[in-house]
This record gives C-alpha cells, structure tokens and sequence, in this order.
C-alpha cells in the first residue's frame, strides 16, 4: 500500500475520530505525541473505559501533545478548528 500524505486529504476530511478500547492508552500514548501543533481539523477519541479514569487520560495526554487534548462535558459543541 502506498502511503498517503495528510495534507493530500485534509480539505476533504471533516474530522478524525479514534475509537480504542484495550490498550488505547498505550497506543495514544504513543499517536498524540506527534500530531502536529496546527492540526487543522477536530479531531475525537473515544476510549471505552471507566468514566472516572477518563479526566485523568485526557489529562496525561494532554501533557505529552503538542496540541490541547480534553475530556469531552456534556452541551460541548464540535468545531472543526478548535472546541
């Protein structure tokens, strides 16, 4: 398979949207650190796990990314710039 460039398919995406279960925050740990200061588009991670361990991943990823990771509150409005 030939790789694809980001910016090739960025005006046609609306959004990039991770689902993760077992071993998503390994895997996050690992994604989050190199995208981009200036993604250009929103991005969302659903990650299915306990509800009081979701603020404290977030949390972490956040201090490892280049761009602001948050926990999604409930009324949060999608933006595809910023939230």
């Amino acid at each position: 398979m030939k790789p694809v460039s980001f910016e090739s398919i960025a005006p046609d995406l609306q959004a990039v949207v991770v689902g993760i279960s077992t071993g998503g925050p390994e895997a996050l740990n690992k994604i989050i650190p190199q995208i981009p200061e200036h993604f250009p588009i929103g991005m969302a991670i659903v990650q299915h796990m306990p509800p009081h361990f979701t603020k404290s991943l977030a949390e972490r990823l956040n201090s490892i990314s280049k761009i602001r990771v948050k926990e999604a509150e409930q009324g949060m409005r999608w933006n595809r710039e910023r939230y």
